[in-house]
């Protein structure tokens, strides 16, 4: 799943995580559950020496993550009633469309069940489920598969 010199996306809801030494280097220890996303090119390793930027070429989702972009609120029902701003202020996006899936859990019996989820599909999920992702300038929310309300249609 991991290559040596990858660098990870980890949940920032971490409390705490324990450190150790090794090798006289000081590391610390994450559990693989709280991994959202690996990012680097590890085709060109002189590239990895540096921490290099997180971007949609260069990740692919840990686990039973899905990257969604986030769509703005809409002011405004399908029906043309209004909405006021002041009603949906401060409630976090819950709609987002699939920019990339990962490989999916490990069941019980140890075969992976995959990804459900195609590219583009429209998602609704948990309200503040998932985590915040910024890449080039997008704001996107990795979630966990189990978050997944529901498929929408897409936009006409």
């Amino acid at each position: 799943m991991f290559v040596d010199g990858e660098h990870v996306f980890v949940n920032p809801n971490i409390l705490s995580t324990p450190q150790i030494d090794y090798n006289d280097e000081e590391l610390q220890v994450i559990r693989d559950d709280d991994i959202l996303m690996v990012y680097g090119d590890v085709q060109d390793v002189t590239k990895l020496i540096d921490q290099p930027e997180m971007t949609l070429s260069n990740s692919r989702m840990a686990k039973d993550y899905v990257l969604l972009k986030v769509e703005k609120e809409q002011l405004e029902t399908q029906s043309g009633i209004a909405i006021a701003a002041s009603v949906v202020e401060g409630e976090p996006p819950c709609v987002g469309q699939v920019v990339m899936c990962g490989e999916g859990r490990t069941s019980s019996l140890g075969t992976n069940t995959g990804c459900v989820f195609k590219i583009g599909e429209r998602l609704k999920f948990r309200e503040y489920a998932g985590n915040e992702v910024e890449m080039d300038g997008v704001d996107y929310v990795a979630v966990r598969f189990v978050e997944v309300l529901s498929r929408l249609p897409s936009h006409s």
